[in-house]
């Protein structure tokens, strides 16, 4: 069935656009997003008083026959929470911390799907022109050999083979993009001008590029935080309050909602485990966390930066060898020979140069959308 499926060509805007509506990592996300927004809310509406309604039925068994409107009593309370207004703080802290959190952990994967799908639409282009490059390669290879012509079969058969892999799992690759199983899309047309070559150099951690990845690290680091200092606030002296009030409603009788009536308590409690006195193993254990927390980050960060470091001169010794593979070319252009053994070889360097270029670009592009990822100036517009 996956054969017989019909192809469907879709260029980058409709592309860009289903992507968004129906990527499973993007909708996933956005779902996260869309509940961490009613956190802080929901936790404020815990203070909103609990309504509890009652219905008691008084009636001796040997007259139930008699049964009126006098033996069913009803009753409605309102109970009125009042929580410790500390941790009340540390739960509308942590709320925002998640509301923030989800918020740029949606941008990331928002940005990544789109790189992704800016890479699925280089690969299309780049495999379909190794198709191109691998028939005319071989349509002289398999002509003009004067080898052995079974081991030059089987190195087509082999680079066959691999290129076929590449196109299928190029073909499922996009399928998972769109989340459509099965289906067989042929990304075509222009895409928006990614380039570095000029600008790599300037990159720099800060407001402009990378922005978004230290504030992820820092919502890691003050979550790390918050939860130390609820651990330590858990051993103080835990402060309640209670305020009772009178029925709302009582069928046979009338309420009362005299401010005398409303009796407003509070209690301040401290249970202590002899295990672990004063609670010191359990702090002890989360400022421990915290300064792994710490730690890893400082290494995540280094490592960062030096795979930044890496990344320019990768790009820039990539740049260097394409400009030598082009100077070749243009070499091998230029010279005009009569002798066959010649023609013949400069075509088989030509279109391994044309292979080594392919590689090259493939590359540089993959470069600059790691690049793209963290450059907020280019995500701002």
């Amino acid at each position: 069935q996956l054969e017989e499926t019909e192809p469907t060509t879709i260029s980058w805007s409709p592309a860009l656009k289903k992507m968004r509506a129906d990527n499973l990592g993007v909708l996933r996300s956005k779902n996260l997003l869309e509940r961490s927004e009613s956190l802080q809310r929901k936790q404020w509406m815990t203070l909103i008083p609990r309504v509890g309604a009652y219905l008691q039925l008084t009636k001796n068994l040997d007259s139930f026959d008699d049964l009126d409107g006098d033996d069913v009593r009803t009753r409605v309370i309102a109970s009125f929470n009042i929580p410790n207004p500390f941790d009340f703080h540390a739960r509308l802290y942590s709320a925002a911390l998640q509301q923030v959190n989800s918020r740029w952990s949606h941008e990331l994967d928002a940005r990544r799907a789109y790189t992704d799908l800016y890479s699925a639409f280089l690969e299309a282009d780049a495999l379909r022109t190794e198709r191109d490059l691998f028939e005319r390669k071989w349509r002289v290879m398999l002509h003009s050999s004067d080898t052995d012509l079974a081991k030059e079969i089987l190195t087509y058969e082999r680079e066959r083979d691999a290129l076929e892999r590449r196109e299928k799992a190029h073909r499922v690759n996009v399928n998972r993009l769109f989340n459509t199983p099965g289906g067989n899309w042929v990304l075509r047309g222009g895409l928006p001008k990614i380039s570095y070559a000029s600008k790599y150099r300037q990159f720099e951690v800060g407001e402009d590029f990378g922005n978004l990845a230290i504030n992820l690290y820092a919502i890691q680091l003050e979550s790390a935080i918050l939860s130390t200092r609820r651990v330590k606030f858990q051993q103080w002296h835990q402060l309640s309050f209670g305020l009772s009030s009178p029925p709302l409603y009582v069928s046979d009788q009338d309420s009362d909602w005299s401010a005398d009536n409303f009796i407003l308590f509070s209690g301040l409690s401290k249970s202590y485990d002899f295990s672990d006195f004063g609670g010191r193993d359990r702090v002890k254990d989360a400022e421990f966390r915290l300064k792994v927390v710490r730690d890893q980050m400082r290494f995540s960060m280094e490592r960062e930066a030096m795979r930044l470091d890496q990344l320019k001169k990768s790009y820039r010794q990539m740049l260097r060898q394409k400009r030598s593979y082009l100077a070749e070319m243009d070499r091998i252009t230029k010279r005009n020979s009569s002798i066959a053994e010649v023609v013949i070889d400069d075509l088989a360097r030509q279109y391994e140069l044309e292979y080594e270029l392919l590689r090259l670009e493939r590359q540089l592009r993959q470069i600059s959308l790691q690049y793209l990822l963290w450059d907020e100036n280019y995500w701002k517009s």
